[in-house]
């Protein structure tokens, strides 16, 4: 996964693979948010460090 920086701390641009999406903190969880047919996929994802 790639991720981008955005002017919020708890928000990124994110890809991974030919999937475009944001990587989202919500709560204690990052989440990667994307389309696929039409409706919005919401992935649970580990993240080690963003620093």
């Amino acid at each position: 996964m790639t991720i981008f920086k955005t002017s919020s701390p708890d928000n990124y641009i994110a890809t991974r693979g030919n999937i475009s999406g944001i990587l989202i903190r919500k709560g204690m969880g990052w989440y990667f948010e994307y389309y696929k047919d039409n409706k919005l996929v919401s992935e649970l994802i580990s993240i080690v460090n963003l620093n």
